[in-house]
């Protein structure tokens, strides 16, 4: 089976839904000065690829951890457009 990543990188310029905040991504510290590289992020749960799960828009819906991975695989048609 062949798998395909259908993840999108975020950065601050991915597009996001109307009136949610772009991400925001900074340097916190940096190996030069600090030793150790690290990245301050904050984006909404609904930036990039996400899966809404019922808890979502349910009430007492079920939370995405809730689910088996196995729920979210499965086959596929890809198409080139």
């Amino acid at each position: 089976m062949k798998i395909f990543d259908l993840s999108h990188t975020i950065n601050e310029s991915i597009p996001v839904y109307p009136g949610t905040p772009q991400p925001d991504i900074r340097k916190f510290a940096s190996l030069n000065k600090d030793g150790f590289r690290e990245t301050i992020l904050c984006f909404s749960s609904h930036t990039g690829t996400h899966i809404d799960a019922p808890y979502h828009m349910v009430e007492n819906g079920k939370k995405i951890d809730q689910f088996p991975p196995e729920t979210f695989t499965g086959r596929a048609a890809v198409v080139t457009v």
